[in-house]
């Protein structure tokens, strides 16, 4: 036997004390008695001793140095000699979201960290061994070294985490710390529920494996979609995966910001996936929340499938893809300005458009100064130098930095067909009157959406360094455009190409990626600044904020690997309070599990060895023999508190 912790040898000291406590007379305490005749013959019967003959109860004071030896013995951690030379060894323990699921002997990750406890306590003395913890990613939480405590309090500290397991970098990296050592190991402990077909290319490579196939059913995606072309209205995508050989029935119920949507009830044939939709309308937005309830399996299992046990039905095994979350963003809204002499219905077009905040000018603003984040609308009346960003021109009547006007065309025929463009969508000219048109000479080319029979730009699009600019050159006064459905349809499509407005962050992102946030701000962003993340746990971290540098109030937040499914919380102005979901300042970001790979508890690869027959590097598998001293002193020191100590009272 040899000790990893020699100094803690020196602990026996304490037997010296011990002996000296056994050794020292006590001292009598005095009381007062009516006679001393009976105390003097006690007296007489015991005659003082000397120094060695002081010595009381040897077999206490033996006893009680075996308690020390053993305590110091334990403390010294002591491992057994064996024949098996020192090597070095590598486990990685797979904390992907299906290690989750409950197997007759606890959840898979708790086994596992058994089985890793076991091997590492079980290591030959001069080993060197280090921990990985891998789903996706490989996550190296001790490096090769040969001091136990630190192994297993590494493997005690792992956390589970909701993304999907690939074992191959973590494997990768095992295979880098142990470097040209031909004695190495890598023991991977997993359930085998991925796809991969290099696992057994590795010859130093052992699985572990004590999972087992178990039913399941699960959320496999949830993403909430505004319609680009409608931004009032919104669906709510949910895709459900039965996992098992068996027909299972759930309740799907959807709640968006606390309050209930929907409830349908869903019943899958084995293995079967099935998507639904669940159409929003409105431009306010939400947390959609899906969570499937009451999940039961019927045993019209598969033929091939085993048959469950009588006593009990199956059971849905894994509840972390039970729910999940997306994010419904507000319809976005849209600063115009329009620079207008008057128009009534020019003006009523876009006051009815109701993602669209109106401001109207009679003429231009002096010196250029126009507002920033706006489209402006320019009729009638164009500067001499067009505003720079996106800008709609109806009816201009003057030359400016972008064209001519050559003359005017009266009563030209529209053509039956127009470009398709995203402008253009649902927008016909048939039946529009259009008495006069304005031949424009551009200074660029443009590209024609709508033009007349004769080759006349009726809209047109200038792709400028600027911004770009979209020109109707029909004179709307004397048109009767501005009273026809195709004129609102044509600026509402104008408005929402020119903002170009697309999800900067999804809806929902599946466990285990890194997520860049776009974040408004209330005050300029500095160099060192940081946010507040808030885990669904509600463990706070401070991550960091890149300023934007073409927009003062604008950063992006950078997050880690986000492996914990539910809504996390971002607070983007660096405020030392956690960010609540009520805050109007704090950013949902939304992280599920959604992989059907996780979903699917079934193991997919084979396993190397059991439980029951572990590698070469667990040969003496078992308790430690620290366990077993300390146990030894405890039973030493009952039995010594019972003999010895203990008070008899009659």
């Amino acid at each position: 036997m040899t000790f990893l912790v020699p100094t803690a040898l020196a602990l026996a000291a304490i037997a010296l004390p011990i002996t000296v406590l056994y050794i020292l007379k006590l001292r009598m305490r005095r009381v007062p008695v009516s006679s001393d005749l009976f105390w003097q013959q006690i007296f007489q019967a015991r005659p003082p001793r000397s120094f060695w003959n002081r010595f009381r109860h040897p077999l206490s004071w033996l006893t009680q140095i075996l308690i020390l030896l053993t305590i110091v013995a334990a403390a010294g951690d002591p491992r057994w000699m064996t024949g098996s030379p020192p090597h070095s060894l590598v486990l990685i323990l797979d904390v992907s979201a299906s290690m989750q699921a409950a197997e007759s002997g606890g959840q898979r990750l708790d086994l596992a960290t058994d089985q890793a406890r076991r091997i590492i306590n079980s290591l030959p003395p001069g080993s060197q061994a280090a921990v990985i913890a891998a789903d996706h990613r490989a996550e190296v939480v001790c490096g090769m070294t040969d001091h136990i405590p630190d192994l297993l309090r590494a493997v005690s500290d792992i956390q589970p985490s909701a993304a999907a397991g690939s074992p191959e970098l973590a494997i990768t990296a095992a295979a880098e710390l142990l470097g040209q050592n031909d004695s190495g190991e890598i023991i991977l402990l997993t359930d085998r529920c991925f796809e991969s077909t290099k696992l057994t290319e590795h010859p130093r490579l052992t699985i572990l494996s004590a999972a087992t196939p178990l039913p399941n059913m699960g959320i496999t995606n949830c993403q909430s979609l505004r319609n680009p072309d409608d931004p009032l209205t919104a669906e709510l995508l949910v895709a459900v995966t039965n996992a098992s050989p068996h027909t299972a029935e759930a309740e799907l119920e959807l709640r968006l910001s606390g309050t209930l949507s929907s409830v349908v009830r869903l019943k899958l044939s084995p293995n079967e996936s099935t998507t639904r939709s669940f159409p929003r309308s409105g431009p306010a937005g939400g947390i959609w929340r899906a969570e499937l309830k009451n999940i039961r399996f019927s045993r019209d299992a598969d033929p091939t499938a085993p048959e469950p046990d009588a006593d009990s039905a199956p059971t849905d095994a894994l509840t972390i893809d039970n729910s999940a979350v997306a994010v419904l963003q507000d319809a976005p809204r849209q600063q115009v300005l329009l620079v207008s002499p008057g128009s009534l219905f020019v003006q009523k077009v876009f006051e009815a458009d109701p993602l669209t905040e109106l401001t109207v000018l009679p003429q231009p603003p002096a010196n250029n100064s126009w507002p920033p984040n706006h489209i402006v609308v320019l009729h009638e009346n164009v500067p001499r130098q067009l505003p720079g960003g996106p800008v709609i021109v109806l009816d201009p009547r003057n030359d400016c930095d972008a064209w001519n006007i050559r003359s005017t065309r009266e009563n030209p025929l529209p053509a039956q067909t127009v470009e398709m463009h995203p402008i253009t969508r649902n927008f016909r000219l048939d039946d529009v009157l259009i008495p006069a048109v304005s031949e424009l000479e551009f200074q660029l080319k443009p590209r024609i959406l709508a033009a007349a029979e004769d080759g006349l730009p009726l809209c047109c699009l200038l792709q400028r360094p600027q911004g770009p600019v979209v020109v109707i050159p029909l004179h709307l006064t004397q048109s009767d455009l501005a009273f026809r459905t195709v004129f609102p349809i044509l600026m509402s499509n104008t408005l929402r190409w020119l903002a170009g407005h697309s999800d900067a962050l999804p809806s929902a992102t599946q466990a285990g990626q890194q997520v860049a946030v776009p974040l408004q701000l209330t005050a300029p962003a500095t160099p060192n600044q940081y946010s507040l993340l808030q885990s669904p746990a509600g463990k706070l971290t401070r991550i960091p904020v890149v300023p934007d540098t073409s927009s003062p109030l604008s950063a992006t937040a950078l997050t880690g690997p986000l492996r914990e499914s539910g809504l996390w919380l971002i607070e983007p102005n660096g405020s030392t309070a956690p960010p609540g979901t009520n805050s109007n300042s704090a950013v949902p970001v939304a992280v599920n599990v959604a992989a059907s790979s996780e979903t699917d508890l079934r193991p997919r690869q084979a396993s190397e060895k059991s439980p029951e027959s572990p590698p070469r590097a667990a040969a003496m598998s078992g308790r430690p023999p620290w366990f077993w001293l300390c146990l030894a002193a405890v039973l030493l020191l009952t039995s010594e508190w019972f003999l010895y100590q203990r008070r008899w009272i009659t």
